[in-house]
């Protein structure tokens, strides 16, 4: 399921992300921050973001369909309220639990040094009394090397619930809850640049590569000849739209661009005819790698 209004695959759990990765090759790009992580931006976790085309591509063949988020998960009745409340304080109870014991662990393990530490601090309180002038009783004196540890009382410290960890759940425990998915009807691609994209995504995509956005680079795509995790991209695809003009000046830049970023340039016109740039030469386009398949104009129309 994709939502409709920010492209975010929504799966039943974590794995439905790595499918779209693994099985299907739609990179996608991490949004979300990590359960135990919050506060970076540097790591991130689900969910999982789609470009258009990959949105478009899943929908074409029928691996995905979009959603829209209105209403799809209903507020929560009475008896759901109190479900959660109750399992937040089973949480924080256990929590309780687990802390005491822990303590006391540590306690016991560290008691003599605890009581010496004890001892030591009433006998300065002693000394300064004698220095004041103040009488110190014999007794008081043997009522310290009589002291014991009280482990009890050292374990009557409470858990604040605000110092209390909040479960955080990865996949969604109340997936019963969800109406029946309200099905969006979506009108990408509309204009003939979005359609020109989404074609050559798919066509690029049936060959077997890996593609992600190439903002950056000054491209439409990126090309990677396998997962952007291991392999660098070798191509910049770029779409030219049939209303766009394109000039002498134009493909100078281009080639210049593919030249300081070292890619080879993939152009794509109306026609889907493709060829490939570096600097001034021109060279024929490479078999790709991977399961190429003969591409068909009606597997791509929009």
């Amino acid at each position: 399921m994709i939502s409709n209004e920010h492209f975010l695959l929504l799966g039943k759990s974590s794995t439905d992300a790595c499918s779209v990765r693994e099985d299907h090759r739609i990179v996608g790009h991490l949004v979300g921050c990590l359960p135990r992580l919050p506060r970076q931006n540097i790591s991130l976790g689900l969910p999982l973001q789609l470009l258009k085309e990959e949105a478009a591509l899943l929908i074409q063949r029928g691996l995905a369909k979009v959603i829209t988020d209105d209403s799809s998960l209903p507020l929560p009745n009475q008896e759901e309220v109190e479900k959660f409340v109750e399992k937040r304080e089973d949480l924080y109870n256990d929590q309780r639990s687990s802390r005491r014991e822990e303590r006391k662990q540590v306690v016991l393990k560290h008691a003599s040094k605890v009581l010496e530490g004890k001892k030591g601090k009433k006998r300065k309180e002693l000394k300064k009394r004698e220095e004041k002038g103040e009488h110190v009783t014999a007794e008081e004196w043997k009522a310290i090397d009589a002291m014991e540890l009280d482990v009890d009382a050292m374990l009557n410290h409470n858990l604040q619930r605000e110092n209390s960890f909040i479960q955080i759940h990865t996949a969604t425990p109340e997936l019963h809850r969800r109406r029946e998915d309200i099905e969006f009807e979506w009108s990408f691609p509309a204009t003939n640049a979005d359609k020109l994209r989404c074609a050559a995504f798919s066509e690029l995509w049936c060959r077997g590569f890996f593609l992600t956005s190439a903002g950056k680079f000054g491209g439409d795509f990126l090309v990677y000849p396998g997962d952007p995790c291991r392999f660098h991209s070798k191509y910049i695809a770029v779409c030219l739209p049939e209303d766009q003009k394109f000039t002498n000046l134009d493909m100078t830049s281009i080639a210049r661009l593919g030249t300081a970023v070292k890619k080879l340039l993939i152009l794509v016109d109306e026609m889907l005819k493709y060829g490939m740039y570096t600097s001034e030469k021109q060279t024929p386009l490479v078999p790709l790698p991977g399961s190429i398949q003969k591409w068909n104009h009606s597997s791509h129309s929009y």
